[in-house]
């Protein structure tokens, strides 16, 4: 693969991304103006902190995809693939709740 075929898989991944994080935003948040709420919903029910509860969701994502590199998937409308741009929409999910913790973490480079 050359450097112009994988900014392609790269440009494509992270629009699909956009779209789903978008939709899913919309479903999980609604008109709440929050949009991590969903995510926030551990501390409410005293279960843990928000970024840890991003986290777990993301063990359960490596874990699918350690399966599904061995075994075929009994769930046949998603893939791979799928799993993969989940985590990259929670590690963005996680990026902004530390955003919203700590400000600062924004203008670090």
């Amino acid at each position: 693969m050359n450097n112009k075929e994988l900014f392609s898989i790269a440009e494509e991944t992270f629009k699909k991304c956009l779209t789903t994080l978008e939709n899913k935003n919309h479903d999980y948040s609604k008109d709440s103006g929050d949009a991590l709420r969903n995510f926030k919903a551990v501390e409410f029910f005293h279960l843990t902190d928000t970024s840890t509860g991003i986290v777990v969701r993301l063990c359960d994502k490596f874990m699918r995809i350690c399966n599904l590199l061995h075994d075929q998937a009994m769930v046949s409308d998603e893939k791979v693939e799928d799993t993969i741009d989940d985590m990259i929409n929670y590690l963005i999910i996680l990026k902004a709740s530390r955003i919203e913790m700590k400000p600062g973490l924004k203008e670090m480079k």
